[in-house]
């Protein structure tokens, strides 16, 4: 729901590559590094699109290599810069039963429009909107949670959070 955006900066003040929007190359670095490495220590690699691009073994599902794939990646070194500006999405999810029993009857009009017109449905709805118990509607509400979801997704209007290095010398003055 909040972005962030990371701006760092290049050479000579710091460490990091402008892939600009193009941000699957700074995967690609990566990538091909831990591939490498899993080739190199296992003989094998568990990436088919890497496998049949180099012409390299495949890795067997046996469970010595899996093992062996998963100690590669994890101790994979790789020096690959990171991009010069990164933006991500922090993000929160909440639940809720949905719908509340005392809004079943609110809605049945609007579900009968979604739930079709067979003489089940319409003899469904007809018994929750005639029937008052509060059991009953319970029921429906548990029918209708197990079919339908309802969903919200927002931004927050105009906020966003910026981390952005900047030179506290210039060129001139380090090189001096």
């Amino acid at each position: 729901e909040q972005q962030e955006t990371s701006i760092r900066l290049p050479h000579p003040y710091g460490n990091c590559e402008d892939y600009g929007s193009d941000f699957i190359k700074s995967f690609q670095c990566e990538r091909l590094c831990i591939n490498l490495n899993k080739l190199e220590t296992c003989g094998c690699v568990d990436d088919p699109e890497f496998a049949d691009t180099r012409s390299v073994q495949f890795c067997p599902q046996a469970a010595e290599t899996v093992n062996c794939l998963k100690e590669a990646s994890k101790s994979s070194e790789c020096d690959c810069p990171v991009n010069c500006e990164d933006e991500s999405y922090t993000i929160s999810v909440t639940s809720n039963a949905w719908p509340a029993i005392s809004a079943t009857g609110l809605l049945l009009p609007i579900m009968a429009t979604k739930i079709g017109t067979g003489p089940d449905a319409q003899a469904f709805i007809g018994k929750i909107e005639n029937e008052q118990s509060a059991k009953l509607r319970g029921s429906a509400a548990t029918t209708l949670r197990s079919s339908y979801m309802m969903m919200t997704t927002r931004l927050l209007d105009g906020y966003e959070l910026v981390h952005a290095q900047r030179p506290v010398y210039d060129a001139v003055e380090i090189m001096s």
